[in-house]
């Protein structure tokens, strides 16, 4: 992490000695190094550093972006340091916050509901700018696609002309909107974007279904479980999703685990075997774990769930 940084400010550094066009080659080749070298942050389990260390490379990518704005690459990354960024840092704390209240969201007063509201915003931001990102690098490739997205008739056409060359921006589009999405369950105009979140992801699996440790698959299986059927809920969807990513990234990945607990154990009101599956977590071997961020967050998680099980099953 520390090289990455030391990298990144001498770069930004003879960046802003060159000139222009020796600029935008310097920005070019020093985004495919910070893409090759992301998965650093996600090898690192200390949340209280990489919320440090998001917001930092963040603003130094949109700096970057002045000198190269059409550069996909860059912007894709932007999409996901936005997205990751408001997952590992807020969203927990804000579901722990909402789950705390023991009531739901737009009840709640005082103190409590201040910071319930305030996190909203945060995420709500971050994950609208990912969203941004994630759009405008598919439109660099493809041209301008609001109009087309916006219409039902034409969206499936949009998307069935993308290939495994926009996989990257087109899952964290997807991870993004649909993050949105369900954190505003409550505003008519998010929840009829989320038909668009369901097929960037449904596209990604039909292009690359391994990309991001199944990522698209995992967004499945929490988009079907969380919804009720009139609305495209599908429970058996769900846990089929559940096991691709399993089948894929193995049975060290927590994270699974945990949407599989919290939102299709939940639908289904297994008490016995939610329980279970959280206390699995929160034991599993320090020692095979291949994936320190994401268990780390599934563990804290895991945990916060365990602690809510009576507002959470009947």
């Amino acid at each position: 992490m520390k090289v990455i940084n030391r990298l990144m400010l001498i770069s930004m550094l003879v960046v802003c000695c060159c000139s222009c066009s020796a600029r935008k080659m310097m920005v070019n080749e020093f985004t495919g190094i910070l893409a090759n070298g992301i998965s650093v942050f996600e090898q690192d389990d200390d949340l209280e550093m990489l919320g440090k260390a998001f917001p930092a490379n963040i603003k130094l990518l949109e700096a970057l972006l002045e000198t190269s704005p059409n550069n996909s690459e860059l912007l894709v990354l932007l999409a996901r340091f936005y997205g990751s960024y408001a997952f590992v840092s807020f969203e927990g704390k804000w579901e722990r916050a909402v789950l705390k209240g023991n009531i739901a969201e737009e009840e709640q007063s005082g103190e409590g509901g201040r910071a319930v509201s305030i996190l909203r915003e945060t995420l709500n931001r971050y994950y609208v700018k990912g969203t941004d990102y994630a759009l405008k690098a598919l439109e660099v490739q493809h041209g301008p696609c609001g109009d087309q997205l916006k219409q039902v008739s034409t969206r499936d056409q949009f998307f069935n002309k993308l290939t495994e060359n926009d996989v990257s921006a087109l899952f964290w589009y997807g991870f993004n909107l649909g993050a949105y999405v369900n954190l505003n369950r409550d505003s008519i105009k998010a929840i009829s974007m989320a038909q668009l979140a369901e097929k960037a992801m449904k596209r990604v699996i039909e292009l690359n279904p391994g990309y991001y440790y199944g990522g698209a698959h995992l967004f499945l299986c929490a988009y079907y479980a969380s919804r009720p059927p009139m609305l495209g809920g599908n429970m058996e969807a769900a846990l089929s999703h559940y096991k691709n990513v399993k089948e894929i990234a193995g049975e060290d990945f927590l994270l699974a685990d945990v949407y599989f607990g919290r939102f299709y154990l939940y639908q289904k009101q297994e008490r016995k075997k939610f329980k279970d599956v959280m206390t699995r977590i929160i034991h599993y071997p320090q020692s095979r774990n291949a994936y320190p961020l994401y268990n780390k967050l599934a563990v804290i998680r895991a945990k916060m769930y365990l602690d809510a099980i009576d507002q959470l099953f009947e």
